[in-house]
């Protein structure tokens, strides 16, 4: 990619508060699937950033992922239009086509703080819930638009699915969908996001200290 101006299908339409909109929707999906070195390295040599700046983000970003791609969106969503688009440029040189395409398109969904993290736990089951839903016919599409990436595909059909279905496309409905094929870890995780559910923890160290106490106990006999 050549430093300069960056044009995209539909760009006229782009406004700064738009941009800033758009990555605020996805937010959280662009937090996760960003690889912060990366694109650093191509939001310099776009000279989006200047050296300064990216080394203030290294700095607050702390080598943690969702910390140092925090920053960098929240750097981003004070620039423009060019710069908006330089980010769908460097997301598909990351591979995150999907991401790009969305963001490109200017699509907008109600649920994607549940079907994106759900997308990342369902793998190839994805085409189970797709065969739920009645989607079976449109299974070889969403393969070929994007081969060989499951995350992808997953979040490309539940997006499809909040398309057809509109507002029935919802929460209960997806944890119904996961609980159905068998996928309560899924299911549980979007009551827990829903607010509906807490996490359960898991016990450490009990068996361990009566064991202990057990064994203290014979020591002194």
């Amino acid at each position: 990619m050549a430093p300069g101006s960056v044009s995209l299908p539909g760009s006229d339409s782009l406004t700064p508060e738009k941009c800033k909109e758009l990555i605020q929707h996805y937010r959280v999906a662009l937090i996760h699937n960003m690889g912060p070195r990366s694109t650093l390295f191509y939001l310099f040599q776009e000279r989006v950033f200047p050296k300064e700046t990216i080394e203030d983000i290294r700095k607050k970003g702390r080598g943690d992922q969702v910390e140092t791609n925090n920053e960098i969106l929240e750097q981003l969503m004070q620039k423009g239009v060019r710069e908006f688009l330089v980010l769908v440029k460097i997301l598909r040189k990351l591979q995150l086509n999907l991401l790009a395409d969305i963001l490109e398109e200017q699509r907008q969904s109600a649920i994607l703080h549940l079907t994106e993290p759900t997308s990342r736990k369902l793998g190839y089951h994805w085409k189970r819930i797709a065969d739920e839903l009645g989607m079976k016919p449109l299974i070889p599409m969403i393969q070929d638009r994007y081969p060989d990436k499951l995350r992808e595909q997953a979040l490309y059909m539940l997006l499809l699915w909040e398309e057809r279905d509109g507002i029935g496309a919802n929460g209960r409905r997806l944890t119904e969908l996961l609980e159905s094929c068998n996928m309560k870890g899924a299911a549980e995780n979007v009551e827990v996001i829903m607010g509906g559910k807490k996490k359960k923890k898991k016990k450490k160290g009990k068996k361990g200290k009566k064991s202990g106490k057990k064994k203290a106990k014979s020591a002194k006999l």
